[in-house]
């Protein structure tokens, strides 16, 4: 249980991780789109467009692609988080069986 609560804590670690350098891209993405917002004649001009239109497509289609391997690992995580969960009941219930056993009248000697 010890190395499952810790893999855990490792996958929340690189989600943290993986939000962080997502949201540094999206202030880049948003500083492009105001100065595309902002400059539109220039872009126009000099049909930089194209670059800006095909880069916008690529960071969609990885953004796609990570958002659904992400709900994916989010999925696995409630899947292990479920099973620490069934141990620690188990855990309980056998330690519950182990005090029903023990005999009644210890405490009575004192």
């Amino acid at each position: 249980m010890d190395k499952k609560i810790h893999n855990h804590l490792g996958h929340l670690k690189a989600f943290n991780n993986q939000r962080r350098a997502w949201l540094i891209l999206s202030f880049f993405v948003t500083a492009i789109i105001l100065k595309i917002v902002f400059d539109w004649d220039s872009f126009l001009s000099s049909h930089i467009v194209w670059i800006f239109l095909t880069l916008g497509f690529s960071v969609s289609v990885v953004w796609w692609y990570w958002t659904m391997r992400l709900i994916r690992q989010l999925i696995e995580h409630r899947k292990d988080e479920s099973e620490i969960l069934y141990d620690i009941v188990q855990a309980i219930r056998d330690i519950q069986i182990e005090v029903k056993k023990l005999p009644k009248n210890v405490d009575k000697d004192k």
